[in-house]
């Protein structure tokens, strides 16, 4: 059950960073915050991705 589990807090996780990274980057406008962000989405299409294939 917890392995089932584990990747929808790890998505939920990862997408909680994304947002604070977008905020952060609206509000300083840095390149760093910018990269955060498109790792981020990346990462959530990569798991996506490996979910839609099992």
């Amino acid at each position: 059950m917890w392995i089932l589990l584990l990747p929808v807090l790890l998505l939920a996780l990862v997408i909680l960073i994304g947002i604070i990274a977008l905020g952060r980057w609206l509000q300083t406008r840095s390149r760093h915050a910018l990269y955060t962000w498109v790792v981020c989405a990346v990462v959530v299409a990569l798991m996506l991705m490996i979910g839609y294939m099992y």
